[in-house]
């Protein structure tokens, strides 16, 4: 099924970007139709493939978990034999996300733990079943992530969620809740509260801390850009001499760039990008290296999301 978006599609895009977890009647009265109207549009977006899911950004730092990402170049396997391994992927629970990559690599986990020792143990695990088949892997770990909305309207205000920067919670958090909750924001309280079984009004009041405590930092769109023949890229760059302040001000201007990863392992950012074509990416990296001459672009790669439980931005 082909999709158009028309105006009053990006405004709907753009309000649940802002926040997946508004009902409808709040989206009728921001957008001034109907419940109707909207559920309707919004069931198209997603009958067609583009939307995806309405997720969680979740301050895991803060609870105490590491971040890992690890890109697999994988071997002697078909691409079916791929597709297969990406699907066991997703039992394990150490698994967060996972992108299918073009160039160099073939997949990126995304792995949240305790601690290295706890890493270790998963990867090794991993290693014991896979070894024949991982030709090479890199590890990278991420602290922190600023994320910006996706832009669907022109000159569309941004607001900058940063997951990484918060200081160690107090607070006793139900994970169980916090998981099932980040992979799914607009499921029903009582169906919420059925599947980690605890009291509604239990699972409310909760849901009302972690958010004051901004340990749900925000509620995220998922889309799938290829039904609109648009790409997600990631841009390695390296800052020599460079203001990151200005730099990550600069990034939030352009409306193309939603991401920008700080991490440890590989170069000393990452922008996130969705795109019409290469060809659009190498402009706006060229506009980049325009304002900060010494910027190094190290590589850049296509990505297409696979999985995701929510918790950290694509």
């Amino acid at each position: 099924m082909s999709l158009k978006l028309d105006v009053l599609d990006k405004n709907i895009l753009q309000e649940l970007e802002r926040d997946s977890s508004q009902p409808l009647h709040i989206l009728a009265q921001k957008i001034q139709r109907s419940k109707q109207f909207i559920s309707y549009r919004i069931k198209r977006m997603e009958d067609t493939g583009f939307i995806t899911g309405y997720t969680a950004m979740i301050d895991v730092f803060s609870l105490g978990y590491s971040l890992f990402r690890v890109y697999i170049d994988l071997q002697h396997m078909q691409e079916k034999e791929k597709h297969n391994f990406a699907e066991a992927m997703k039992k394990n629970p150490n698994i967060i996300s996972i992108i299918l990559v073009r160039e160099q690599w073939d997949l990126g986990l995304f792995i949240l733990t305790k601690n290295i020792k706890e890493f270790r143990e998963f990867w090794d695990t991993i290693l014991d079943k896979y070894r024949k088949n991982i030709r090479n892997h890199k590890v990278f770990i991420y602290a922190p992530v600023y994320h910006y909305e996706k832009s669907f309207l022109p000159k569309s205000i941004r607001e900058e969620k940063i997951l990484g920067y918060g200081e160690n919670s107090s607070l006793k958090a139900d994970v169980k809740l916090l998981f099932e909750y980040a992979a799914n924001v607009r499921i029903p309280l009582l169906l919420l509260a059925k599947k980690i079984k605890r009291a509604p009004i239990t699972v409310k009041k909760q849901l009302a801390q972690l958010k004051k405590e901004k340990i749900i930092l925000g509620h995220l769109l998922e889309i799938n850009p290829s039904v609109l023949a648009y790409h997600y890229y990631i841009v390695e760059l390296t800052l020599e001499n460079i203001n990151r302040r200005e730099f990550f001000n600069t990034c939030k201007k352009i409306p193309e760039i939603y991401g920008i990863n700080r991490i440890i392992g590989g170069a000393d950012e990452e922008i996130v990008c969705m795109v019409e074509s290469k060809q659009h990416l190498l402009k706006i990296i060229d506009q980049l290296k325009e304002k900060f001459p010494e910027l190094k672009d190290d590589k850049y790669m296509e990505f297409h999301p696979f999985y995701s439980k929510g918790i950290v931005p694509l």
